[in-house]
């Protein structure tokens, strides 16, 4: 339903799925965009974060009014602490893909070679 409405960043149902994983493989999450979380049901906005204060592995600051938090993410949605709920960026899920997609042909390729 988030997805109809236009408030979920890099979801296209037109294009086909190769041409949206082209396009997100380099896609950086964008302030004042909503993304999914890991939580069904649940989104959260990349916000700016405060004057002076800057993460070099983790730079982007997320906020999630439902789960009354902030914590800072990298460009793959990954969070800096463990307690914190993974959030669904293009450039992850394409690096998802990615991985799923070598795993299988290296399954392919042991099965082959039985």
């Amino acid at each position: 339903m988030l997805a109809q409405a236009g408030l979920l960043a890099g979801v296209s149902e037109s294009k086909p799925p190769s041409a949206r994983i082209a396009m997100t493989q380099n896609a950086k999450p964008i302030v004042g965009k909503v993304y999914r979380l890991q939580f069904p049901g649940i989104a959260a906005r990349v916000i700016e974060p405060p004057p002076g204060v800057m993460s070099v592995k983790f730079p982007y600051l997320v906020e999630s009014l439902f789960l009354r938090s902030r914590w800072w993410v990298n460009e793959l949605g990954e969070p800096d602490n463990i307690y914190s709920p993974l959030m669904m960026t293009p450039a992850g899920r394409a690096a998802s893909l990615r991985r799923s997609h070598a795993l299988a042909s290296q399954t392919m390729q042991r099965l082959a070679s039985q």
